[in-house]
Order: C-alpha cells, then structure tokens, then sequence
C-alpha cells in the first residue's frame, strides 16, 4: 500500500509566540507526494541567543499529518544581525513546535538585536502512516498472480 499527497498549498497552521515574535509573521506550505515545504518568515522581538526561543506552533492537521514525524532540525538566517539560526521542528502528536537552539553570527562585532526579519526553512518527508487519508490521493498495489 502507498499514498501521495494530493498537491496543495496555504498559510494556515502556525500559532505565532506573541512574547518572542512581532510584526509580519507567516508560514507558507506546499503539500505533495509523501513531504511539505515549509517556510517561515517573522521579526524577532527579543534578541536571539543561544538558549531556546520558542518561534511558534504548528497545527500538523492542517499540514495533512496523522501522527508525529521524527524531529527536525533545520537552519534560518537573520538580516539584520547576518545570523545564521539553528532551529529545531519538535513534535508531540500532531503539534509541532519551532524553536531557535543555537545563533552563529559573522562577526562578534555584530550583536544579536531585536525586530529584524528572520527566516527558516524545511522539508518534512512522511512515511504513508503518518499521513492523513483525507489529504491524499491513495495507489493500492495487490498481487494477482
């Protein structure tokens, strides 16, 4: 038995942390076959450092996802401190929560501030169990002979 998604895109299911996000905050997924793109773009309120910032949440439901995937960790940028941000895509059923862990920036010259744009990206790729029926198109094979 196999599965594909079928092909959709939006910008539903992210529930933005209002304490460490401000300004345009946006998800954009694109669904099909067996993974989703997602991209995230926000203004950071706080400024980044090494501990764990919590970016927001996702409604994996939304996404077409049955059951958590493994764990995802993934890189963004920041403009406005030339950062590159470590992010972890966390999953505890279907909720999925983004967070920065680690910030390098170019230089030490450059401090880490608050209200510049950042941006993050991944790919998730779904086993067939763990995507919901209803957002896919299904392909059985049975042997006959």
């Amino acid at each position: 038995i196999d599965k594909e998604f079928k092909s959709a895109n939006g910008s539903t299911g992210a529930t933005w942390n209002a304490t460490n996000t401000q300004g345009t905050r946006n998800i954009t997924w694109v669904r099909g076959g067996h993974s989703i793109y997602l991209r995230f773009t926000w203004a950071n309120k706080v400024a980044f450092s090494d501990n764990n910032l919590t970016i927001c949440t996702i409604d994996g439901s939304v996404l077409g996802i049955s059951s958590a995937p493994y764990a995802h960790y993934f890189t963004g940028t920041c403009d406005g401190i030339n950062a590159i941000i470590q992010m972890n895509l966390s999953w505890s059923g279907v909720t999925g929560t983004l967070q920065s862990t680690d910030v390098t920036t170019r230089a030490t010259s450059i401090p880490s501030t608050t209200n510049q744009q950042a941006y993050a990206e991944t790919v998730i790729i779904l086993p067939y169990e763990e995507m919901d029926d209803d957002m896919c198109d299904k392909f059985y094979w049975k042997r006959t002979a």
